[in-house]
């Protein structure tokens, strides 16, 4: 049972050893296989935290921690793999057996961090460890998984659709409630979550004093049970001596005693008669005094040769002892090198001679848990100042991060971002930016005010090149007749369109050009701030505090100066009123749309080309893409009409259901099919007499047959034509 019990013990020790080295909750034995997984991904177990690691129940809910930390520990106990380590972890643990369970999750480092958590669920009473790439993860996880409502009363409990009470029953959904009271409720040693273990490894002390209390009390009775089978012992003995005696007198003790006495009596009588035996009895007693003497200094010197022989066994032992706990030590860390064993020496000989230790081979087992009792002590204490400086550093890191997101994109969280912040350190003071400074500021001062400058000349020139060009349609306009029915044409207005956008982007062009003067700096850190944050919205990097993006569709807007503008059309009447104004799309049916369009699109064609050069010859040739296709025949007419009297040129792409509408306007046909036998597209040409008369003769043949077929009710032969080929072959 001791030995039970201080095996206990010793394990409570060595947990607390690992746990003291971690920093965090998460059990010894899932530190260990995380440590396995991390060797053979060739990355620190830093790389692979656990879900426990990184969240710790929040200041002020202590009431609700111990259902919390119940709660979460399955999750707690879960391994986050970022996706680059994915397929090493995956092929790891594969071929491994690992001895116990292991959740771990592909967790994304990139996930988005404005997930909200509700005030008064398990998700919104957990922080989150400020740094940790996985941050954006954690609380998508928090708020989707914990989402359990925190009931201060069971008929909250009941009401909710889940929900957990502080003695620890959940309720997961409408029907599935659950309490698992296996372990005590609080009980420190079973938690998981936090970043600091300082809680946990008092737990676990106070457990181990408990079991070493009742080692004590184990080893008391089994030396109490030892002392009580030797004294069952000495009776059985005696009970088997009584077989030895033949008669009653031999056992009749009070006899026995009776002629004792009777023999003593006549003893003393001979004494009291005769001198010899006197002094014979007196030297005989003088012998005996001495035998007693030399007995008890034989028996003395034999209980100090039995405690040496005990000391020295002892001593043995705790010399054994410590070669096993030094073998188990290399085994588990390696051959350790003399210089290692030096400087620990160097150590141990210190922490002892603060503790006033003099190293006794029969005491060296109490002097060994003293100064190991030191060393732990001071190893949590600096792994507590690491754990801070860690938090600090994460921090310090975040806030660089945040100040400069367009350096630090491409940093690690937290300390791993440590060693690429020293190398970017190192190469700034190589740099020596300050030596730079003055030319710097010249280039602030001059060329950077007449580089924007220059951006904002030339988007004034393209916007006077906007009004002049809609001036110039507008001319291109007035010789084409809109509605001939009415006598109206078309005149294209162009009117600044009232955009924030625009208006802020040349406050901020204002901004980078306004006069500075020469030591100025005050004004110098203003331009510099607006052209830095000119540069950033180009480049999409500028984080709106109100949380606007500044994307490739801004960037468009503000340098497309066409889209300054709002355009009107007007549909102007012979007295030059308005009769029909034509702002945008809505309210207009579908052939009202086609006019408008294709009324301003010759208007800009023949703009192009130049409306009034149609010299014999003149090359305006435009291509038109089934652009009549489902247009009322109408609207298509005024389109070929307005084309053909701006003298462009037209390549018509239809399908032949249009041909009726375009006989007016083509000079020859063009069609294109498939060769049914060499599959290869061929093109076959005829002018557009032709073709008129072929598809007239078409039509005919076409009604003869279904004429037949009506004559026909029973038969159901194959269609007239398999292609417009075969169509045009019967026609010829």
């Amino acid at each position: 049972m001791a030995e039970t019990l201080n095996g206990q013990a010793q394990k409570i020790q060595k947990d607390i050893q690992v746990l003291g080295a971690s920093g965090t909750n998460i059990d010894p034995k899932y530190l260990e296989l995380r440590q396995s997984v991390a060797n053979a991904c060739g990355v620190s177990p830093e790389r692979l935290p656990f879900a426990g690691e990184l969240l710790q129940v929040k200041e002020g809910e202590e009431r609700w921690e111990p259902a919390i930390q119940r709660l979460m520990r399955s999750f707690a106990l879960s391994l986050l793999v970022e996706p680059s380590l994915y397929s090493k972890v995956t092929e790891f643990l594969e071929k491994a057996h690992l001895g116990l369970r292991l959740v771990y999750n592909k967790a994304d480092t990139g996930a988005d961090r404005k997930t909200v958590r509700p005030e008064g669920t398990v998700g919104g009473k957990i922080d989150i460890r400020p740094g940790t790439p996985f941050y954006g993860w954690l609380a998508d996880q928090l708020s989707q998984k914990f989402n359990f409502a925190c009931a201060d009363s069971l008929e909250s409990f009941r009401n909710s659709e889940r929900a957990i009470t502080v003695a620890g029953q959940a309720k997961e959904n409408r029907s599935r409630h659950f309490k698992d009271d296996r372990k005590k409720l609080g009980d420190e040693r079973e938690y998981c979550l936090g970043w600091t273990n300082t809680a946990k490894i008092a737990a676990l002390r106070k457990e181990q004093a408990e079991l070493a209390r009742q080692v004590v009390t184990a080893r008391r009775a089994e030396e109490e049970q030892k002392k009580a089978c030797t004294a069952l012992g000495e009776i059985i003995s005696a009970a088997k001596r009584l077989t030895e005696f033949t008669s009653y007198e031999q056992m009749d003790a009070p006899g026995i005693q009776v002629r004792i006495a009777d023999a003593d009596k006549k003893r003393q009588v001979l004494l009291e008669s005769s001198d010899l035996l006197a002094t014979l009895k007196t030297q005989l007693d003088l012998a005996d005094l001495a035998l007693e003497s030399a007995l008890n200094t034989l028996k003395q010197h034999e209980g100090e040769g039995f405690t040496l022989v005990q000391k020295h066994t002892d001593c043995r032992k705790e010399q054994q002892g410590a070669r096993d706990r030094l073998a188990d030590h290399e085994r588990e860390v390696g051959v350790v090198s003399d210089g290692y064993r030096k400087e620990l020496k160097a150590i141990i000989d210190q922490v002892a001679s603060g503790l006033s230790i003099k190293w006794r081979a029969d005491n060296s087992r109490t002097q060994e848990q003293q100064v190991r009792k030191e060393l732990q002590s001071r190893i949590d204490a600096t792994v507590k100042r690491i754990n801070t400086a860690r938090d600090a550093i994460g921090t310090t890191v975040e806030r660089f991060k945040k100040a400069f997101p367009q350096i630090a994109d491409d940093f690690d969280a937290g300390v791993a971002a440590v060693p690429a912040l020293l190398l970017y350190l190192e190469q700034l003071e190589k740099d020596d930016l300050v030596r730079h400074t003055a030319r710097f500021e010249a280039l602030l001062y001059h060329e950077t005010a007449d580089y924007v400058g220059t951006l904002s000349s030339r988007l004034d020139e393209q916007r006077k090149g906007v009004a002049m060009s809609i001036e110039a349609i507008t001319e291109s306009l007035q010789a084409i007749p809109y509605d001939p029915k009415r006598g109206t044409k078309v005149k294209l207005q162009a009117t600044p369109a009232k955009d924030d956008e625009v208006r802020l982007f040349w406050a901020l062009l204002r901004r980078c050009t306004e006069r500075v003067e020469v030591g100025d700096r005050p004004s110098l850190e203003r331009r510099f701030v607006s052209v830095k944050e000119l540069v950033e919205k180009f480049q999409g990097k500028f984080k709106d505090p109100s949380g606007k993006e500044f994307d490739a569709r801004w960037k468009n807007r503000v340098l497309d100066v066409r889209t300054w503008f709002d355009y009107v059309a007007d549909e102007i009447g012979a007295d030059q009123t308005v009769v029909e104004r034509h702002s945008d799309a809505g309210g207009k049916s579908g052939g009202q749309k086609e006019k408008i369009a294709y009324t301003l699109l010759g208007a800009a064609l023949a703009n192009h080309f130049g409306i009034k050069e149609k010299r014999p010859g003149a090359f305006r040739l435009i291509i038109i893409d089934e652009a009549f296709k489902g247009t009322d025949p109408d609207f298509t007419k005024h389109g070929l009409e307005l084309f053909t009297s701006l003298g462009l040129q037209m390549v018509i792409v239809t399908p032949n259901t249009k041909f009726s509408l375009l006989d007016d306007y083509v000079k020859s046909v063009h069609m294109i099919e498939k060769d049914a036998r060499t599959q290869c597209s061929i093109v076959r040409r005829m002018p557009i007499d032709e073709f008129i008369s072929c598809r007239a003769r078409l039509d005919e043949k076409r009604l003869a047959m279904r004429q037949a077929e009506r004559d026909d009710t029973a038969s159901r032969g194959a269609p007239l034509f398999e292609s417009v080929s075969g169509a045009v072959e019967a026609a010829l």
